[in-house]
């Protein structure tokens, strides 16, 4: 016979075999006790790396650890062959960011700074949220015989594309719009005295490779880091030949071309540039060049002209 209080029991029962197997579950999904070699790591990238701000500690997940500041997540996998996801919850647009293909490395685990490592023999990996919301995805190889080149790929419809000063900027193309959604600082690497190894980046085709070339006096283990920062608040837009050719022609063609750009408040101030001379743009268009449009959000927004290997030849 069903008294109702069995119920009850029946549903307290239930919630305590959930909690036990929720616990069960992110104890073995998630490895997050350091060992020595973690904390190790962990350590000589506090040592020799350059101070770009506090490393963030995150909530542990299922299958990783989430780190949530203003605008923003990223999300760090435990399983290596999975990607970093910076994701900007503002559009629900997010960046995926591979480890390098070069590395052979076992799940991570989390130090007690909060920096994921992910063991190897010739080389490990880490990666660090820092504070201002960027994110350092670090090779640490061990020895002259570990790999010194490390390539990172971005997702399906973002490339690398080089800027000015050894900066890149990672360009998304919406079908119809390119923008920027992120960048990567000029490359550095350490070594294990702190001294600068030469390093320095290649693009090829949707990939970018950190390349770093140690001297035979290069003490091991070498830091090398590609940080990359979602551009959460300012970015720049980019129009083809086609688009410029467009707005050109009617202003009706910049709300068409504006309906294309996945984050909304920039959608509608380009669509609200309406108002921006025909005539202007049509000057741009027979000069060769093309439009883009540079978003600030503190500041005034700005139309401006480029041609060239800006955005990665974009203007075609």
């Amino acid at each position: 016979m069903f008294l109702p209080n069995d119920g009850v029991r029946m549903r307290r029962s239930l919630a305590v075999t959930v909690a036990i197997a929720s616990l069960f579950t992110l104890s073995t999904a998630v490895p997050a006790g350091a060992t020595d070699t973690t904390q190790a790591t962990a350590g000589l990238i506090a040592r020799v790396a350059p101070d770009q701000g506090d490393v963030l500690v995150g909530q542990l997940t299922d299958d990783g650890v989430a780190v949530e500041f203003e605008g923003g997540v990223v999300s760090v996998p435990i399983d290596a062959q999975s990607a970093v996801v910076l994701a900007d919850t503002k559009i629900g647009d997010e960046l995926k960011v591979s480890l390098p293909a070069e590395l052979v490395v076992e799940d991570g685990r989390v130090a007690e700074d909060g920096t994921i490592v992910y063991d190897g023999a010739d080389a490990s990996a880490a990666v660090q949220v820092l504070e201002d919301g960027s994110t350092r995805l670090q090779t640490i190889t061990n020895s002259a015989t570990g790999p010194h080149e490390f390539t990172y790929t971005f997702g399906d419809n973002v490339r690398p594309v080089e800027g000015e000063g050894g900066r890149i900027e990672l360009l998304a193309d919406y079908g119809g719009v390119a923008m920027v959604v992120a960048h990567v600082d000029e490359a550095w690497a350490n070594d294990a005295d702190g001294d600068a190894v030469p390093t320095s980046y290649r693009v090829e085709g949707d990939a970018l490779v950190q390349v770093v070339e140690p001297a035979a006096d290069t003490q091991y283990p070498v830091v090398a880091d590609p940080k990359v920062t979602r551009t959460w608040w300012n970015t720049t837009v980019y129009f083809n030949r086609n688009e410029t050719a467009t707005m050109a022609f009617t202003a009706g063609g910049i709300a068409a071309m504006a309906a294309l750009i996945p984050d909304v408040t920039i959608s509608k101030i380009v669509a609200a540039g309406a108002g921006v001379s025909s005539a202007y743009i049509g000057l741009i268009f027979n000069r060769n060049k093309c439009l883009k449009f540079v978003y600030y959000a503190h500041a005034a927004n700005v139309w401006q002209e480029y041609a060239g290997a800006e955005a990665g030849g974009y203007c075609r």
